[in-house]
């Protein structure tokens, strides 16, 4: 490095952390370093190498609108494909009940189920483009009404059939990995609008699980890092202490191999979960400490199910499951993860939330068995049991640097008790600066709102800090990044951020609506039949 004293020093070798890092290199600022706990970079995103085949068992997923992601996978000329989700679904309920359906939207549950989901997916809608991406807390009568109960209290509140409950639910886990009661509703739809909607949210095609990257998704941390070169990025760098102030210019990093550094910034690309893993001396302030006590990871067991051939794709089924279960079986939520070009047939399972606890008690060679029998049923095959091939998991929750998956939850009223605090800057002259995928307005939770973060983050330290904006250059933050001319994934109309339910489904009546008007015409035509009767035979 260019001094003994850094400019800039980042806390994380995650995609968020990378990205600050190179939002400062790409504009000229060479005198930062990057410090990671871990062996490797890419954080919440882990690509192994599986028999000369890429295996994703972190963060994989990524579609239109994503645009920062997508634009540093051009960078490094990573391509991206679509996954299979061609054929049968396969629904299973809490009672035990297994159906199956094509599409997003399991229609085996019946007609008034079916409108009674409708009727939460257009209300979560509805509410959700209530609020403004960048500062939810100001719509302040929805952040009192709904910060006050869980996910799970407004279904009880609104719901009208257990199936559209169970559905409603399973998507939830999925989303969140952790139950609906845990959550803050008003967290929810904060997050849903971050997404840009709850079809986005939940759908492949134009969704946020529409491709994988070719090669895997932690080559873009991997190729980040031989840009800003190693000597930038140190691994194995455990910080646990932080010495930091109101009134001096300089911030002090101890970590746990003894080594010291010194900076005139600091930005800290970690969850707010993990900050309480850090001394600080000063304590951080309290709306931060707030944060970190509060919030904490969802809990995530990510599985892939290695077998000798595609048994699920022979027999016309996608390979997708949605388990209402809860803990009963163990996988949630289902992909198909295959690779024909390798020869590689698997299912990538989610097993999330409670489920992911209770199965962490079992061993893997139990949750192995477990899962084969799951997809064994699912997909009425039993050769998925015994043409098992290989088993690879990863347990979020028991790894230490990242606590859980995918990010960081809040329960009732956090949201709005930390409202602008949770991402603001503290110290003299913006000596502490936050970042995270946490703290993204744009699709947070993914990998995308780790790199706008982290650029943010960067954006903040050049403007408001090192003051590089002059006449010579002037930088502006644009907060939704274009779509790209030569970018492949995109959505078929680039002009429409959110994705909802159809105008049409907008417009479909409540379960109970139905039934009454039912009921009505069903008394009408009684009451017509008797009088025809009556006036033909008394």
């Amino acid at each position: 490095m260019s001094s003994d004293i850094l400019d800039v020093l980042i806390l994380g070798g995650g995609l968020s952390g990378l990205s600050a890092g190179n939002y400062l290199f790409d504009h000229n600022i060479k005198n930062f370093l990057i410090l990671e706990a871990r062996d490797r970079v890419g954080g919440r995103t882990c690509t192994i190498n599986y028999k000369e085949h890429p295996v994703d068992i972190g963060g994989a997923y990524v579609g239109p609108f994503q645009n920062r992601i997508l634009r540093l996978a051009r960078e490094f000329n990573i391509r991206t494909y679509r996954i299979n989700y061609k054929g049968k679904n396969v629904l299973t309920l809490s009672n035990g009940y297994r159906s199956e359906y094509s599409g997003l939207i399991p229609t085996s549950i019946g007609v008034f189920a079916l409108l009674d989901l409708n009727y939460l997916l257009c209300r979560t809608q509805e509410l959700c483009e209530q609020i403004s991406n960048l500062t939810p807390w100001s719509n302040e009568n929805l952040a009192l009404k709904y910060d006050q109960m869980t996910v799970e209290d407004w279904l009880q509140t609104l719901a009208e059939t257990d199936e559209a409950k169970d559905v409603y639910r399973a998507a939830a886990r999925t989303i969140l990995c952790v139950e609906p009661s845990e959550v803050s509703m008003f967290a929810w739809l904060s997050y849903v609008n971050n997404g840009l909607g709850i079809m986005r949210l939940c759908e492949i095609d134009n969704g946020a699980q529409e491709r994988k990257f070719y090669g895997g998704s932690q080559q873009i941390s991997d190729r980040l890092c031989e840009k800003l070169g190693d000597n930038r990025v140190l691994l194995n760098h455990v910080v646990k202490h932080v010495e930091w102030s109101s009134t001096e210019n300089l911030v002090k990093i101890t970590c746990d191999n003894n080594k010291i550094f010194s900076c005139r910034h600091l930005i800290i690309a970690l969850a707010p979960s993990l900050y309480k893993t850090i001394q600080f001396e000063p304590e951080l302030p309290p709306k931060k400490r707030e944060a970190t006590e509060r919030m904490y990871m969802g809990s995530i067991i990510k599985t892939i199910t290695v077998f000798e051939r595609p048994f699920w794709k022979e027999n016309g089924f996608s390979g997708s499951i949605l388990d209402t279960s809860k803990v009963s079986q163990p996988v949630i939520f289902s992909y198909d993860d295959s690779s024909d070009e390798h020869q590689f047939y698997a299912i990538m399972g989610f097993i999330v939330a409670d489920s992911s606890r209770q199965w962490a008690k079992q061993t893997r060679d139990e949750r192995r068995q477990a899962v084969c029998e799951q997809y064994a049923r699912a997909f009425q095959c039993n050769d998925m049991l015994t043409g098992c091939r290989d088993y690879i998991e990863q347990d979020w929750s028991a790894e230490q640097f990242s606590g859980g998956c995918y990010t960081d939850i809040m329960p009732k009223e956090v949201l709005s008790s930390l409202r602008e605090q949770l991402s603001a800057s503290c110290g003299n002259n913006g000596q502490l600066i936050f970042a995270g995928t946490e703290l993204a307005t744009r699709f947070s939770g993914y990998m995308d709102g780790a790199v706008q973060s982290g650029e943010r983050a960067a954006f903040e330290v050049l403007t408001k800090y090192l003051k590089i904006n002059d006449e010579n250059l002037s930088l502006k933050w644009i907060e939704e990044e274009p779509v790209d001319d030569r970018e492949e994934c995109r959505s078929p109309d680039i002009n429409k951020l959110m994705y909802g339910p159809s105008k049409i489904e907008m417009l479909l009546p409540k379960a109970s609506t139905v039934k009454s008007i039912l009921k009505i015409t069903s008394i009408g035509l009684v009451g017509c039949v008797a009088m025809m009767i009556k006036s033909r035979f008394f």
